[in-house]
């Protein structure tokens, strides 16, 4: 599984367009806020299930398709 490259700044600008702290989007999608901010921080990505919650819930894609 490959990020699109500056996936954190995706998530945040996203956010941010909906008017969302780190802490609502957090409570809106089940998650954490410390691990909100790491994933915007890219000092971590997300899991498969968090990814799919962030891309469903912001309509963003995260994952680049690729050929193997």
């Amino acid at each position: 599984m490959k990020f699109v490259s500056n996936y954190g700044m995706l998530i945040k600008k996203s956010r941010e367009s909906r008017g969302l702290t780190i802490n609502d989007f957090a409570k809106m999608i089940k998650e954490r806020d410390s691990v909100i901010k790491r994933i915007e921080n890219e000092e971590m990505g997300p899991d498969d299930e968090l990814t799919k919650r962030i891309e469903n819930f912001l309509k963003i894609k995260l994952i680049e398709d690729y050929e193997e």
